[in-house]
């Protein structure tokens, strides 16, 4: 059986509530996107500036070797999650970057082609942005990560406020 309306009142009010609930629906799927857009664009950048941090970090020992700062001398700010690859060997590691491994971080070193990554780790989805530099002329290779749990937990909160 068909539900019918019995008065053009209950008809119109029908059509008008289906009206609205898909404007609604359009609304809430453009500021979804529009959220998730701006929400991405962060990390990615973030990540330019950890690069940039990484190669204004290095130093170089007496014996030619490089090393890196691996914590904020100030104690304000902890050191992004760094990996530095040279001749395909890893030579530093941050603290961080110990705690927490990228299982594809090796393949990765192979093609620094600084693009943005998105990597499954056992916890959560990373990205990593891997590029090749010199530093005190010798060719290295540096890895930059970023997590994406707490931009992935803003999204969801944001889809709970969207569909109440």
């Amino acid at each position: 059986m068909r539900f019918r309306p019995r008065s053009l009142r209950a008809s119109l009010t029908l059509w008008h509530m289906s009206a609205l609930l898909i404007v609604l629906l359009v609304y809430a799927v453009a500021v979804f996107a529009f959220v998730r857009a701006n929400l991405s664009a962060a990390p990615d950048e973030r990540l330019g500036d950890d690069l940039e941090w990484a190669a204004a970090m290095a130093d170089q020992n007496a014996d030619g070797t490089l090393k890196w700062f691996d914590e904020d001398p100030d104690g304000d700010h902890a050191s992004p999650w760094l990996q530095v690859w040279s001749n395909g060997q890893l030579i530093f590691r941050t603290a961080v970057a110990e705690r927490n491994l990228i299982p594809d971080a090796e393949n990765l070193a192979r093609q620094p082609d600084r693009r943005i990554v998105e990597v499954h780790t056992p916890y959560s989805t990373a990205r990593v942005l891997t590029a090749s530099t010199s530093i005190y002329g010798r060719p290295v290779v540096l890895q930059v990560a970023r997590s994406e749990t707490q931009m992935r937990g803003e999204l969801g909160e944001l889809m709970l406020l969207l569909l109440l």
